[in-house]
């Protein structure tokens, strides 16, 4: 028997391994039932320290340490290295590759039961976008991701959902920012420093802007580096004010009565209703004093008297000398004309009358309105 078939894998190594095993961890098919199975890690250049973390856990179970190669695929180098083969592994293999493919099973799931085998996984399959957790389990069928949605739930109290790539490659699972947040609490102390940028940092209490009062603010408002305030509706009324460029208004005295009061508006100068209206008759009379100019005395339009005018329009100085002009100037004289309706000359009162009468411009009216109705029925 081998040396290293008296070693047994730790918890640590097993949960990497199954953990592993959802995302880029493979295990190769023995090439025959005699031999033992084997694990292989394969990462990109760029994730060279996640590879070497890997190997300082397996690393009694490996020969050669990490080495890079050609990729002939996506990227231009990987980091890889293998474990030696090993009976444990031939039963994890067993497990997960149940027909020979890998395969996601009851078993499989209830052999994770650590954080750590979450963070392996999120390391190597999972991704962040502004507003959900993805991750890449495009080679699984819609059977296994459901039984991935249960374990999720079940186990871990996380609601996942199962949404379908647009490019027709399979299906992926999703958390979205609720279950997100709970599950980066579970894997963050997993989480090495090389892979600190596929999750958000830790939500921590901030004072509200307005009243100081300890808020847990949300990620969106993190991320636009917007102004944190607490529920309560004054600070954010207060806030919305400040974010239009709003000031607050030190206070002053009322140029009425005295009083403090703080204002609304920074042009208001009286302490109430009250006051401004008193406020404003005293400065329309100042204004009036101080535009008034001296009226000089003038002569009357009929009489020709001199006479000291009330206001500048004044030119006739008494109501007799008005209503006399009225009468030289404004009476029109009228004819004898002819009634419209009679025919009758008669001497009108004035120049617009046009009916001797008031029973001729009766009788008229009506046989105008009758002749219209005749009309529009025609």
């Amino acid at each position: 028997m081998k040396s290293h078939y008296m070693l047994h894998l730790t918890e640590n190594q097993e949960q990497l391994i199954y953990g592993g095993l959802l995302g880029d961890l493979c295990i190769p098919k023995p090439k025959n039932q005699k031999r033992n199975a084997l694990v292989v890690v394969s990462h990109s250049s760029e994730q060279a320290e996640y590879v070497l973390f890997k190997y300082s856990i397996l690393r009694n179970l490996v020969r050669n340490p990490p080495k890079q190669t050609q990729n002939k695929g996506w990227g231009k180098f990987l980091v890889r290295f293998n474990t030696l083969s090993h009976p444990e592994i031939t039963k994890i293999y067993r497990i997960c590759y149940p027909n020979g493919q890998k395969t996601v099973t009851p078993e499989w799931l209830e052999k994770i039961n650590t954080a750590f085998a979450l963070a392996t996984w999120y390391m190597d399959d999972g991704s962040l976008s502004k507003s959900a957790v993805q991750f890449s389990t495009h080679k699984f069928s819609k059977e296994e991701h459901v039984l991935l949605q249960r374990w999720l739930r079940n186990r871990w109290n996380i609601n996942a959902k199962i949404a379908k790539d647009g490019r027709d490659r399979g299906y992926f699972l999703q958390l979205l920012a609720k279950d997100r947040d709970l599950f980066f609490d579970l894997i963050r102390p997993h989480v090495l420093t090389s892979m600190q940028y596929k999750i958000l940092p830790k939500l921590e209490l901030v004072p509200c802007v307005i009243c100081g009062k300890p808020v847990l603010p949300k990620r969106a408002v993190l991320s636009a580096k917007k102004k944190v305030v607490c529920s309560n509706p004054n600070c954010k009324k207060l806030l919305a004010k400040l974010n239009t460029g709003w000031k607050p208004k030190q206070p002053r005295q009322c140029v009425l009565c005295g009083k403090t009061f703080t204002p609304i508006q920074d042009k208001t100068r009286t302490c109430s209703a009250a006051c401004r209206i008193v406020w404003r008759l005293r400065q329309k009379k100042l204004r009036r004093l101080r535009n008034k100019q001296p009226i000089l005395p003038r002569q009357c339009l009929q009489c020709g008297n001199q006479f000291i005018p009330k206001n500048g329009h004044q030119k006739i100085c008494s109501v007799n000398c008005r209503r006399e002009r009225h009468k030289k100037y404004w009476k029109v004289t009228s004819f004898p004309k002819p009634c419209l309706n009679c025919g009758i000359i008669f001497h009108p009162p004035t120049a617009r009358q046009k009916y001797c009468s008031v029973t001729c411009r009766e009788k008229h009216n009506y046989s105008r309105k009758k002749n219209r109705m005749k009309l529009s029925t025609t």
